[in-house]
């Protein structure tokens, strides 16, 4: 069962006249860090306005990978469910952790697709 999970939201009224949803997290090394809470099996929404935006500010210029609500709730399901059949459908250390890592390579291929809101 997924609990819901808190985050903060802003609202984008980008030049294509549509407006967006979108929370971020940062990172300056490692990986980005998040809950398995967030996960949850879904379709990507082609048409979806709300995004998570993934800023690197360990790179300069600074990355941004920005990412459909949609897909990194899946994303996040996908990799949970993958690391619990690696370790014999346990976490390694705690089953009652909901830590969960998301690396770049995950993410790589959302790097500046500003598009898909209108920029």
């Amino acid at each position: 069962m997924t609990i819901p999970v808190r985050r903060n939201w802003i609202t984008l009224l980008t030049p294509n006249g549509k407006t967006y949803k979108v929370t971020t997290r940062a990172k300056k090394a490692g990986t980005w860090q998040t809950s398995t809470r967030y996960g949850i099996e879904s379709a990507v929404d082609k048409n979806g306005s709300e995004f998570w935006v993934f800023i690197d500010l360990g790179r300069e210029p600074n990355a941004f990978y920005i990412t459909p609500l949609s897909w990194i709730r899946n994303d996040i399901h996908q990799a949970h469910l993958e690391y619990l059949v690696k370790h014999g459908g346990h976490r390694a250390q705690n089953d009652e952790s909901t830590h969960h890592a998301i690396p770049v390579k995950r993410i790589a291929g959302w790097e500046d697709n500003w598009e898909q809101m209108g920029f």
